[in-house]
């Protein structure tokens, strides 16, 4: 460890990351990380492993970019780049979201941690963006119960239905096809016989 050695590598990483070279990057963010425990640039080095992952994308590396991310809010929870790391870490769920027809665990933990940020960070610049978000994942979530709930229709099961787009009605006020959710709910109590 040479004097400024730290400051060397993380610029390194910094310009690897930028040059979207991720394993380069978070090799020179490891470094610092790792042997340089008195570093000012330390909690940012792990921010910049948690980047790499995140920027290679692919299922193994955004589930490295959580930890990254999750370790980074436990160890450092009132560090000045705790709501960039929350924000990244909703972002790396975000960007598992499946299509409405698929399994929406993805969704549901996005909707989740956006919602933490908001909590945590009610006056970031960053709110807008992050409502925007929630907005949209609320919204997957009801597609995929539309969907789920007209496959009900098709095999007759009303009750099955009417959960399914009561839950849609209760939940997200600002459903785009919310005409559709009444027709179907209206059909589906008719045929029930209520």
């Amino acid at each position: 460890a040479t004097v400024g050695g730290a400051q060397i590598l993380f610029q390194r990483g910094t310009d690897a990351l930028a040059d979207d070279n991720w394993l380069e990057a978070r090799d020179s963010f490891r470094q610092v990380r790792d042997n340089y425990p008195q570093s000012e640039l330390r909690a940012d080095a792990r921010l910049g492993v948690a980047d790499s992952f995140e920027g290679q994308g692919g299922a193994a590396n955004y589930v490295s970019a959580l930890a990254e991310y999750q370790d980074f809010l436990s160890l450092y929870p009132t560090h000045p780049r705790a709501v960039y790391a929350q924000f990244k870490l909703a972002m790396v769920h975000r960007h598992q979201i499946l299509p409405p027809e698929r399994d929406q665990s993805w969704t549901q933990s996005t909707m989740r941690e956006f919602e933490l940020f908001i909590e945590r960070y009610p006056s970031s610049e960053l709110v807008g963006e992050v409502r925007g978000y929630v907005k949209e994942a609320r919204g997957r979530l009801s597609e995929a119960e539309f969907i789920v709930g007209r496959y009900y229709n098709r095999n007759k099961w009303w009750a099955g239905e009417v959960a399914r787009l009561e839950t849609i009605l209760d939940s997200d006020p600002e459903f785009g096809d919310r005409e559709l959710v009444y027709f179907y709910l209206a059909d589906s109590l008719y045929n029930g016989g209520q």
